[in-house]
């Protein structure tokens, strides 16, 4: 059995490369475009999350809201974590260190979690991971508009949010799992079309 997922999707598999409970269950894993450098959720911030949520629900229950409920309160949540500029982009629902099933997982050790190391992994990237996130940003489009200097203080900002959130991390996980033995291979993706606003994202 191969598991593989892009993004958040990416982000589960390599939850389950850091949980003892998935063993035996999986051969072969490959992590796309993943925010590892997020790690685990921490309590403080799913608590941040809990009571956006039971404001926008307005009192349902959340395991019986409607689809469409659940996504507008997503929205509503993601506003609130934004932060300033509304630069934060990290998911508001996941896994949450010291909670089951990552009892004895720390925030950070999304990493460091070699809990099935026989499991051969492919793992990857793009070079431009943060400009579909970033390039939606209010206030890096202003800053964009910027004359001389604009355009290229975002382009850095989108280069190194993308080497500390998805390309380094990746690789550090990658150099971990080969040292316990595991094949690894690791890619990045570069290529875009000629028109794509987005780049290699």
């Amino acid at each position: 059995v191969t598991v593989f997922g892009q993004s958040a999707g990416g982000h589960s598999v390599a939850t389950l490369l850091s949980t003892p409970r998935a063993k035996g269950l999986f051969r072969r894993a490959i992590v796309q475009s993943a925010h590892l450098g997020l790690g685990f959720t921490s309590m403080t911030m799913a608590a941040l999350v809990a009571r956006g949520l039971k404001r926008a629900l307005s009192g349902t229950d959340p395991r019986s809201a409607s689809v469409p409920q659940l996504l507008a309160t997503q929205e509503v949540v993601l506003d609130k974590i934004a932060g300033p500029g509304g630069l934060n982009t990290a998911p508001p629902y996941g896994p949450i260190a010291g909670i089951a099933p990552l009892t004895d997982v720390a925030e950070d050790g999304l990493l460091d979690s070699l809990a099935l190391p026989d499991v051969d992994l492919l793992i990857g990237t793009t070079r431009d991971e943060m400009r579909a996130f970033f390039d939606s940003s209010s206030t890096l489009l202003r800053l964009r508009r910027l004359p001389r200097f604009g355009g290229r203080i975002v382009e850095t900002i989108n280069s190194l949010t993308t080497s500390r959130v998805f390309s380094l991390p990746a690789r550090k996980l990658a150099d971990a799992r080969a040292a316990a033995g595991a094949s690894v291979y690791v890619y990045r993706f570069d290529w875009a079309p000629p028109i794509a606003p987005f780049g290699a994202c």
